[in-house]
């Protein structure tokens, strides 16, 4: 009788762990998938396009699972950096690659 409690206990075990990390992973990919990339763009270029700090219209947005990349060029790099920090607030961003370069008078880079 032992035996088969074990033996039952060991079938349950083995057959339920594999269901929390699947229920884990699952929540991961819901997430991601929370906003489409052209959603998310299309928030992220409207934005840009708000800020009276930026000259958007040289800046170029790309996003996949909400990794965003943004390349183009600025004309400083603090204008860069602050495409970068206006992009991380956008709900549906969950990375930011900042590919921008930067050319104009006084350029960093």
């Amino acid at each position: 009788m032992t035996t088969t409690k074990f033996v039952r206990c060991a079938l349950l075990a083995a057959l339920f762990t594999p269901l929390a990390g699947h229920t884990a992973d699952r929540v991961l990919k819901e997430e991601s998938r929370q906003f489409s990339d052209g959603a998310v763009t299309a928030r992220i270029k409207a934005e840009l396009a708000k800020s009276p700090e930026l000259n958007a219209s040289g800046i170029q947005v790309r996003s996949t699972k909400g990794r965003v990349t943004l390349t183009g060029v600025a004309q400083s790099q603090d204008e860069a950096d602050r495409a970068a920090a206006l992009v991380r607030g956008v709900k549906g961003v969950v990375t930011v690659q900042n590919d921008i370069q930067v050319s104009g008078v006084g350029a960093t880079r």
